[in-house]
């Protein structure tokens, strides 16, 4: 009989500050991507995006555009491949 291989980490655990974060976005956009199609998905990625990096070139909306560009790059990543 065959048993199971253990289950082993793709990372270091030191790294899973920086790894959850990106898989919490990955799986977020997914659902968002399933729910409303591809089409739309990379529209409102597209819209995050940009809104995020104008927000971004000022001082005092980094605060608020860093995230939400960062959301819209993984939305449009998603919603491509």
């Amino acid at each position: 009989m065959a048993t199971a291989a253990p289950r082993t980490r793709r990372f270091p655990w030191w790294m899973a500050p920086v790894v959850w974060p990106c898989r919490l976005l990955w799986w977020m956009s997914t659902r968002t991507e399933r729910r409303m199609g591809i089409l739309l998905t990379l529209l409102i990625g597209v819209a995050f995006l940009l809104v995020g990096l104008y927000l971004t070139s000022t001082i005092i909306g980094a605060i608020l555009g860093l995230p939400m560009a960062v959301l819209g790059g993984f939305l449009t990543m998603r919603a491509l491949y």
